[in-house]
């Protein structure tokens, strides 16, 4: 039989593709109607024989739909044999979708290509099943490849082919070529795009970074009478969200309320709520937290995220608190974000024994800190010179992999990147260590900005933090009573750091620039003779 011939095709389909052509040649001798076997051959009828197969019909199915249709009386051999054609035709359309299904793009597709050696050539359906097992396999350059080559036999294209080749693109972050094969649907083949096609344009219009597309195309939908679903609005939403686009988010959940064919749900106003959050609209953020209550939507992790950052915005610390045990209240899992939206409220209006608190929150919830948590704890502490509790943290923030100013297998040190407060205590840590004898004395090298050309012949240096201030900082460090002193002299407001007038140095710092970094330096003889006059001193 040519069936044994369907590559990787087994006995079952083997027995299914001679089941459907025996129903139906005994089919076309048991009728006598005046219809012409030709007829079979009719697009209306082989296509519709094909969709039941992507429907997942059985074979004996297809020969059904032409029971009472044809006679044979009529059929001519070459008739008979297009007839048989059609049914193989049939049989190779159903091992690509069975291996589409089963995520084996590259079969489907081998399929696709020996067709012709069994005389059988690919119609669109072929085409754009592969196509959609190729989806189904995130295979966005196989897809592409299909598509060419319908192209280049001048196969025509439909919506299906579109929708397949567009959310394939989408899904492996070829977002502009997703719109560009969605322009291209719509002004060279001139097909209307479905429901389905312009929510993966959504998708990827907004990983693209550009709110005016998406209007455009949510406008076009309501021009075309093309319906909104779930999916639109939470791909819009979604765009909103990652590109702060507040005004926009709250028009669409405001539409997506009053639209009768959609549900609003928790994820639409999550994403409008960070919408909120991110552009600033803090208010707007904790009134639709609020209506939320209102209209019965369960509030989830993010939602409470958003509100505890709205509040931080605010500046309204007692309300970030607030939502930090209402969420515990709740019976939800606080996180990480949750704790740190909290300490970055409580820090900004200066409240540092809040801050302890919710330190010790996190450790009885066992939620990990973050290098925020711990940036964000020590900067308040430092500006209210709490330093009793400066350097437990700093050391458990170490242990947790966070704020090393140690270049990996190196004697390299960089503090780019840290605050004020963070360099003093990991300089005085360094420091501490090789008084202590715990690190060996070695010539200290520490990165601390990027040099940057500014114009022609000028250079600045960026840095996170007042490198003066640092080498005011380390050019004063002293040990007093065995422990480092915090307080040298009055407190520099402007720069964070302290300086001290009535000692004499206690160490040389000087600049240095290499590859483009700028770096102070404090050589070995000047850091032994510093710590032999504290030892002595002691």
């Amino acid at each position: 039989s040519e069936f044994d011939g369907v590559i990787n095709a087994d006995m079952l389909m083997i027995n299914w593709a001679l089941l459907s052509f025996s129903a139906l040649f005994f089919t076309l001798i048991r009728n006598s109607s005046s219809t012409s076997v030709s007829n079979l051959r009719n697009k209306k009828w082989v296509r519709f024989c094909f969709i039941n197969l992507r429907e997942k019909r059985s074979g004996s199915s297809c020969s059904a739909l032409f029971a009472g249709k044809d006679s044979a009386d009529t059929a001519s051999p070459e008739e008979k044999l297009q007839l048989k054609v059609s049914i193989e035709a049939a049989g190779f359309l159903k091992n690509i979708i069975e291996y589409g299904n089963n995520r084996m793009a590259r079969r489907a597709v081998g399929i696709l290509q020996k067709m012709p050696a069994y005389r059988i050539v690919p119609q669109e359906i072929h085409y754009t099943e592969a196509i959609w097992a190729c989806e189904k396999s995130d295979q966005y350059s196989l897809a592409v490849s299909v598509y060419e080559e319908m192209k280049a036999r001048g196969v025509v294209r439909t919506e299906s082919t579109y929708a397949a080749l567009i959310s394939v693109a989408e899904k492996t972050d070829h977002f502009n070529e997703a719109i560009q094969y969605y322009n291209y649907m719509i002004s060279t083949d001139q097909l209307i795009a479905t429901t389905a096609i312009c929510n993966s344009c959504l998708w990827a219009m907004g990983k693209v970074g550009n709110m005016e597309p998406i209007m455009e195309l949510l406008n076009e939908m309501n021009a075309k009478n093309i319906k909104r679903d779930t999916t639109t609005y939470a791909a819009s939403l979604w765009a909103c969200d990652r590109n702060a686009d507040a005004a926009l988010a709250l028009q669409l959940l405001h539409e997506m309320e009053n639209d009768p064919n959609v549900e609003i749900n928790t994820a639409a106003y999550n994403s409008a709520l960070w919408a909120c959050v991110k552009a600033g609209y803090w208010q707007d953020a904790l009134q639709l937290f609020n209506q939320m209550d209102i209209k019965e939507l369960k509030r989830d992790a993010t939602s409470y995220n958003a509100a505890i950052w709205a509040a931080e915005i605010g500046e309204n610390h007692r309300k970030a608190v607030e939502l930090l045990r209402l969420m515990k209240f709740d019976g939800l899992s606080r996180e990480t974000m949750s704790f740190d939206g909290a300490i970055s409220a409580a820090a900004k209006v200066g409240d540092w024994s809040q801050v302890l608190d919710i330190l010790k929150w996190m450790d009885l919830d066992g939620v990990s800190k973050s290098y925020v948590t711990y940036k964000l704890a020590i900067d308040v502490l430092d500006k209210y010179r709490k330093f009793s509790y400066i350097d437990e943290i700093y050391l458990e923030c170490l242990r947790n992999g966070f704020f090393s100013p140690w270049v990996k297998k190196t004697r390299q040190l960089d503090l780019r990147g840290f605050t004020n407060a963070l360099v003093k205590v990991a300089m005085k840590i360094v420091l501490l260590a090789m008084m202590e004898g715990k690190l060996a004395v070695f010539t200290l090298n520490i990165a601390v900005g990027d040099v940057v050309p500014v114009s022609e012949g000028t250079v600045e240096v960026m840095s996170s933090f007042d490198i003066d201030a640092l080498i005011h900082y380390l050019e004063y460090f002293y040990v007093e009573s065995n422990r480092p002193s915090h307080v040298l002299g009055e407190e520099d407001d402007n720069r964070g750091l302290f300086t001290h007038n009535e000692r004499e140095k206690s160490l040389n710092v000087s600049k240095v620039v290499e590859d483009g970094i700028e770096k102070l330096v404090i050589s070995r003889e000047d850091l032994s003779t510093w710590i032999d006059r504290e030892m002595k001193d002691m």
